[in-house]
């Protein structure tokens, strides 16, 4: 070998020394996600904050909480009871009183989209509500029953409050990191 070729056997070997010895740097400069997750103390949820870029692939939509005047669900136990009061009737108890009278009338809900509504592995359910821009936090919704597009709330978010009702899936997957 002469000592051209030589010189760039090593020069070839040093390069690729120094290439192949930086993994470590490599995750150093590394771009940053599409959101940042941040635990929020005394809780078990974190606030995700998406990137502008992210926001735009996400196509992250929200809706304000509103009141509607609904009808109470119909539950299995007044159908149970008017049953029970004709059967008792008929067999000729003494005091019974009308089933069809102790039912409510509509009420005044807090309602959100159907679309809103996420399920944890446990059951529980949540809405990410917009606390700033492009920032999430998942809260808790108690659900009275949903019907068609929306979802009767027994509690949740305060009337007015913003959740996400395009992208609740995205940012609970952001957060949890599920992929």
């Amino acid at each position: 070998m002469t000592t051209n070729s030589r010189f760039m056997l090593a020069a070839f070997a040093s390069g690729a020394l120094l290439v192949l010895g930086q993994p470590a740097l490599a995750g150093e400069t590394s771009k940053p996600g599409p959101a940042k997750v941040e635990k929020i103390d005394g809780s078990n949820v974190a606030r995700v904050t998406l990137t502008e870029a992210a926001m735009g692939r996400l196509g992250i939509e929200t809706t304000p909480v509103h009141e509607e005047v609904v009808p109470p669900r119909k539950s299995i136990v007044s159908g149970i009871s008017a049953l029970t009061v004709a059967a008792n009737t008929e067999a000729g108890s003494a005091s019974v009183t009308d089933a069809a009278q102790t039912l409510p009338g509509p009420e005044t809900r807090k309602i959100i989209p159907y679309s809103a509504v996420i399920y944890d592995l446990a059951g529980q359910s949540w809405a990410y509500v917009n606390t700033e821009p492009r920032t999430y936090v998942r809260q808790p919704v108690t659900i009275d029953y949903s019907k068609g597009p929306m979802t009767v709330l027994k509690d949740g978010p305060a009337v007015g409050t913003s959740v996400v009702s395009v992208g609740a899936a995205e940012l609970f997957g952001a957060e949890t990191g599920v992929k």
